[in-house]
């Protein structure tokens, strides 16, 4: 990324989504106000794809009613650009409806009868369907391949960039791939791509199923990954050679289970986008219940994999669970919504359907952030994670679960989110780590392998050595036994490491309810003081068998049958520990059941705080780099920035925070804050807008935040020894 770039370092975005309507129902007076008082750096407008909103000269584009006698796109743009905001156009060139396909079938993917495959035939969702989203009319997929990417496409950038004052271009839901596990829902049969496939693989047999054990599989898995970053590589291109400066991105919804090569794509854009606009991007999930930190774990996706380059969270404004888009959401909830992005990562871009407001009472609360974004941007550009415990993540670890050949266990996702939740209650300094990545594992003290983990052999000698050089490790259940296809690693070089020797759980191993002993080790007690010796916690709902010559506890306890009555006594306890640690060299950890999943799904405190003990454990005895004490619900997220340290504390202290959308604030505090390693220190509280006292006291400051309503940004920039703290 260069100087250059018109979108650099630009903070504040907005996104304005127009529908056909729009061109004789758009006042440009109510978005200009908006954007001034919001101090707005971009805007996101519609300019072509499924619909054009000017006057556009490519034969077959569909155009919005109107637009011959109003070219609303130029008059949005040229209003932004008086006001000295760029904007991006953006174009919806992924998934196309009914009227679109009819006009060029060419372009759709076609299944091996010719058939135009469909957006429920790709992603195997049920849009249009009882209990799924409302259609208006079929919607189809485009090819990536086809002559729409290659040929039509350049042109409306082309004819685009010509026309208006623009500063890029944003795709969304481009490419396929990046939606969902690498399948062969995702197989077109065009002509186009059956060219390329038999260039590619040197043969033109197609893969029949996701059988990862098949050579065409997986090398149709790279042809996908292959052809993605052509095109991508072809429209980047195309756009820089249309002016200066000019930016070209894509959306992504970054999940654990997407298709892209990303080390390969983030290198080819100049900033990401993250099109999650809710809390949770699985909007169908009935439990648990969706949560406002969610929002964070997602930003930890992307930010996780954006190789430091600047990255967006589009968030609607519209309320999605249970509403519309042209409702609103909850002010307050959106507002926190925005802060957990930011805390984690992302610039919130927030992003209105239909130039026609229904429902204005958003409004406000993003003005009110966004204007004081602007007195605070210093603190989130140009900044570096600061965190202690690195929590691994691979998009294969869900491939193989949705493939079918991943070793028994827990869903993948839910043990993530299960680490990420349980470090955030205890407030330590956590981030998520791509295992094969570009981010260095050496930047976190600590690295936690989640139950169902998949690694390939590089993400494993990178663990390997970041082992040897004396960083601590957690390993969970099967974490790293097998690679990205699913098959096992050769000597199970992972479960070395923590010093133990183990086997998958049987097929049938599921436990719907299991106990923990809590026993006599010293660190279990420490984990769970209140608890005696002979008590027990309920256990995970999956054990990995191991042997170990380190020292145990927890040792496992099958359930008691729960009906009839008179059978529930406890059945005895088994010898198997479930906890294994050592020290060999920093230390590790081995937990042999599936306590992260668990606690995601059911929320049981005692997982929580085994979970961020024995990461606290191998910490020991230098501790984290931030400690936050006090009362209340909150989310803590720090990183470096060019001149100090920022802190971010978001209050998720309120009503709705964990189900319902919030409706109020209810603030927080005092908190105190501790930072290790800095001798003098200014600090100042960017949300109140005040400095505050530092205390200097052994090695390290502590100041005091006496309360958070929404969220607080805190900036510590240190002090040489002359300098008035």
């Amino acid at each position: 990324m260069t100087s250059t770039l018109r979108l650099a370092g630009l903070t504040r975005f907005g996104q304005v989504n127009l529908t056909e309507d729009d061109v004789r129902l758009v006042d440009v007076g109510f978005w200009t106000d908006i954007w001034q008082r919001a101090h707005l750096q971009a805007v996101l407008l519609n300019c072509g794809g499924i619909m054009a909103y000017h006057p556009t000269r490519l034969p077959g584009h569909p155009v919005a009613t109107g637009v011959d006698e109003r070219d609303l796109f130029g008059e949005l743009v040229g209003a932004a650009r008086g006001l000295g905001i760029e904007v991006v156009g953006r174009l919806d060139v992924g998934v196309v409806d009914q009227r679109f396909r009819d006009l060029h079938p060419e372009w759709m993917m076609v299944d091996a009868e010719g058939r135009s495959r469909t957006l429920n035939d790709v992603t195997g969702g049920n849009w249009g369907q009882p209990g799924g989203h409302r259609l208006e009319n079929e919607m189809y997929y485009t090819c990536i391949n086809s002559g729409l990417f290659t040929e039509y496409l350049p042109a409306l950038l082309s004819e685009v960039a010509e026309s208006y004052d623009i500063a890029g271009f944003f795709t969304n839901g481009f490419p396929t791939v990046a939606l969902a596990t690498p399948s062969t829902r995702m197989v077109c049969h065009c002509a186009r791509c059956r060219e390329l496939w038999a260039s590619f693989s040197g043969h033109d047999e197609f893969p029949t199923a996701d059988d990862p054990a098949s050579p065409v599989f997986r090398e149709y898995v790279r042809f996908l990954q292959a052809a993605s970053l052509e095109r991508l590589r072809e429209l980047r291109a195309h756009t820089r050679s249309l002016a200066p400066g000019l930016s070209f991105t894509t959306s992504a919804i970054p999940s654990l289970s997407g298709g892209l090569p990303w080390t390969e794509w983030v290198a080819e854009l100049d900033l990401l986008a993250c099109d999650n606009q809710d809390r949770s991007s699985d909007y169908g999930r009935s439990a648990p219940s969706h949560s406002l930190w969610e929002v964070g774990l997602s930003s930890e996706v992307l930010r996780s994999v954006s190789a430091g380059r600047p990255a967006l969270r589009v968030q609607s404004t519209a309320r999605l669970r249970g509403g519309g888009r042209h409702s609103s959401k909850e002010p307050a909830e959106l507002r926190l919504q925005m802060a957990e992005a930011l805390a984690h990562g992302e610039l919130p871009v927030w992003h209105a359907v239909s130039g026609k407001q229904y429902s204005r009472r958003w409004i406000d609360g993003v003005v009110e952030f966004d204007a004081w974004l602007a007195g605070a941007a210093d603190a989130v550009t140009g900044r570096r994670s600061l965190a202690d415990v690195g929590v691994v993540w691979s998009q294969a670890s869900t491939w193989v679960q949705d493939w079918g050949v991943a070793l028994p266990g827990p869903a993948f996702a839910h043990a993530v989110s299960g680490w990420h939740l349980a470090l955030s209650r205890r407030r330590l300094p956590a981030q998520l780590i791509l295992a094969d990545g570009t981010e260095s594992f050496e930047q976190v003290a600590t690295l936690v392998l989640p139950s169902a983990l998949v690694l390939d052999a590089g993400a494993v000698e990178r663990i390997t050595a970041f082992a040897a050089a004396g960083g601590g490790l957690i390993v969970c259940g099967t974490a790293g036994m097998t690679d990205q296809w699913g098959v096992p690693h050769d000597g199970d070089p992972i479960a070395a490491l923590v010093g133990v020797d183990r086997r998958p759980p049987a097929a049938d191993g599921y436990d719907l309810v299991s106990y923990l002993h809590v026993g006599t080790d010293p660190l279990v007690k420490r984990l769970l003081p209140e608890l005696e010796e002979d008590e027990l916690v309920v256990g995970g709902n999956w054990l990995v068998p191991f042997t170990t010559a380190a020292r145990t506890g927890l040792v496992w306890n099958r359930s008691e049958h729960m009906i009839p009555t008179h059978a529930a006594g406890l059945p005895p306890a088994s010898t198997q520990p479930t906890l294994a640690l050592s020290e060999p060299k920093g230390r590790r950890v081995f937990l042999a059941t599936d306590l992260d999943a668990r606690y995601f799904v059911h929320r049981a405190g005692d997982h929580r705080d085994v979970l961020a003990g024995i990461a606290e454990w191998t910490l020991d005895p230098s501790g984290p780099s931030v400690v936050v004490r006090g009362d209340g619900r909150v989310d803590v997220r720090s990183w470096y920035t060019p001149t100090g340290i920022a802190i971010a504390v978001v209050n998720l202290d309120n009503p709705g925070a964990n189900d319902e959308p919030v409706e109020s604030f209810r603030p927080t505090g005092p908190l105190s804050v501790r930072v290790p390693g800095v001798d003098r220190a200014r600090v100042g509280l960017r949300r109140q807008g005040a400095d505050v006292e530092v205390v200097p006291g052994g090695d390290g400051v502590t100041f005091t935040i006496d309360t958070v309503v929404d969220f607080e940004l805190a900036t510590i920039e240190t002090v040489s020894s002359g300098e008035d703290a």
